[in-house]
């Protein structure tokens, strides 16, 4: 028994010298603190993101649905086509609209491209821009919820990565590696010098440049001016100029109206699967309309709360500015028999007045917009609420050969006495300003949501044979 307890005393003693030999060693290479009794602190753990007053250092802000962050252009040794985008912390997973249009080069100057419902995700160090499915719409509550979401799930568009973030914790991305490519889907625009479609090459992301940069409240507009590679000559580039408007998906007291097909509109359209088997199909069809809502209800007619803005483009000539105007305002004898008074509104932009920095690509505004492509046409798109049509913007392309050729009638159908001074004759003057709607392409109806075409080309050369 003794032995036993002499044994394990011996282990026990050797136990606490090595204990002891071994907090030596590892104390030797230690420096005391200033008091000399404790170690020196650990080193400083490593941030997950640069600095964000580091990384922005120098740089503008401009605040709105998103801030902006770019170096002024008095910036010396700086990147001034380095573009940041501060996405507020609490707007993440909200779904709001992305509209691209392009704004400049070739043909299709003018032109929309895409509209889209999307949302910022962060994810894995990134900012993820998500398109979530609109096509597809079902009742939380419903038993194939989840099997629709499985089947139709939502599309990543793009990955930025977050290069900083603010003291709040919103996340901070670089926009040009996304912008300043083909994420707009433009390339397909590239002519030849004939105006012929060819084949593009790449986007040289280091020859486009920002042309544009707006900061609002309830959107942003960035405008970029985006080299596409060119064969003739090789080496070369095309300039286009593509706008990316981003707003704010606004929630009002708008009453969706179902589609009659007895009645033609443009329509916003969704599947729902959880309708009955049973019906005559599974969609949801919205006709796509302004929310036009009285000032006061209890009137038969009545202006509206909101009525419809549109602005003629400074770009329009100024001697077709004043038929234009009337044949927009036009409208407010239809808008009149369903209750309405002055819902048509016109406002001329000029160079010098407070519209003059309004841009058409704006969500905000409706415009009728001047373009010169050589080919006689018109064209009335517009951007509606995809889960509801409840339109907010419209804008009216017209092209100047469209004009040309109605002069080249007027030389076939009139005199050559009364052509020869064309409209500058006040007969004919005198007729644009009785029947404005000759002006009027049907475009202007379908930025009503109306598909019915106007026979106002028509109305038109029969007065002009009965004079």
């Amino acid at each position: 028994m003794s032995l036993t307890k002499n044994l394990l005393l011996a282990l026990l003693l050797c136990a606490c010298g090595l204990a002891r030999g071994q907090g030596a060693a590892a104390g030797a290479g230690e420096k005391p603190d200033a008091k000399g009794d404790k170690p020196a602190a650990s080193p400083k753990e490593e941030k997950d993101y640069p600095d964000f007053k580091e990384v922005t250092e120098g740089m503008k802000d401009m605040p709105g649905l998103f801030t902006l962050w770019s170096y002024p252009e008095t910036a010396k040794g700086k990147d001034k086509e380095k573009l940041l985008c501060q996405v507020p912390a609490s707007f993440l997973g909200q779904t709001f609209m992305l509209s691209t249009s392009v704004a400049g080069g070739g043909f299709y100057t003018g032109f929309p491209l895409t509209e889209r419902a999307v949302k910022w995700q962060e994810f894995n160090r990134s900012l993820l821009l998500i398109e979530p499915q609109t096509r597809y719409a079902v009742d939380e509550k419903s038993t194939v919820y989840d099997v629709v979401r499985r089947t139709h799930p939502d599309k990543i568009l793009a990955a930025l990565p977050i290069v900083t973030k603010s003291p709040g914790g919103d996340p901070v991305v670089d926009l040009g590696p996304v912008l300043k490519s083909n994420f707009a889907d433009i390339d397909w625009t590239a002519e030849d010098m004939n105006g012929r479609p060819t084949r593009p090459g790449p986007i040289n992301a280091h020859l486009s440049r920002w042309a544009k940069k707006k900061a609002f409240p309830e959107n942003v507009e960035i405008c970029v001016e985006l080299a596409i590679g060119d064969t003739n000559p090789p080496g070369s580039f095309q300039k286009r100029v593509v706008h990316y408007s981003f707003w704010n998906l606004r929630k009002t007291d708008y009453k969706p109206r179902l589609g009659d097909d007895r009645v033609g509109y443009f329509l916003t359209a969704n599947q729902d699967w959880s309708k009955p088997t049973g019906g005559r199909d599974i969609f949801n069809r919205y006709i796509d309309r302004w929310n036009l809502q009285k000032r006061d209800s209890t009137l038969e007619v009545c202006e509206p709360v909101k009525p419809i803005i549109f602005y003629i483009e400074k770009t329009v000539p100024v001697r077709f500015r004043r038929a234009i105007q009337a044949g927009i305002l036009e409208w407010n004898k239809a808008f009149e028999k369903v209750g309405f008074c002055n819902a048509m509104v016109v406002r001329q932009q000029t160079d010098d007045n407070e519209w003059k920095d309004l841009d058409p690509e704006d969500m905000r505004y409706s415009f009728f917009r001047w373009i010169v492509t050589g080919a006689g046409f018109a064209m009335g798109p517009h951007r509606s609420n995809p889960f509801t049509g409840e339109i907010y913007d419209a804008d009216i392309v017209f092209d100047d050969s469209m004009v040309r050729y109605y002069e080249q009638d007027l030389e076939q159908m009139t005199p050559s006495t009364l052509t020869a001074r064309k409209t500058d004759h006040p007969i004919l003057q005198s007729l644009m300003d009785q029947f404005p709607q000759w002006r009027r392409p049907s475009s202007e109806g379908q930025d009503l949501g109306d598909l019915r075409p106007t026979e106002s080309r028509q109305v038109f050369r029969n007065r002009i044979f009965e004079r």
